[in-house]
């Protein structure tokens, strides 16, 4: 038997509590969705060059 197809707002989660695409799920406060791009660090920590030497 082919499992069923989940409804849009469960197939762009990562989550494996899929619904089916018959249920009706307008908001799900499990949603967890996957992450489409890479994000930089905000801030890159290095040691200050003080010129002790």
């Amino acid at each position: 038997m082919k499992p069923a197809s989940p409804n849009r707002l469960c197939g762009s989660c990562r989550r494996t509590c899929k619904q089916a695409a018959n249920a009706v799920v307008a908001k799900c406060p499990r949603y967890y969705p996957f992450s489409r791009t890479t994000r930089k660090p905000e801030f890159t920590w290095k040691q200050l060059d003080l010129g002790l030497f």
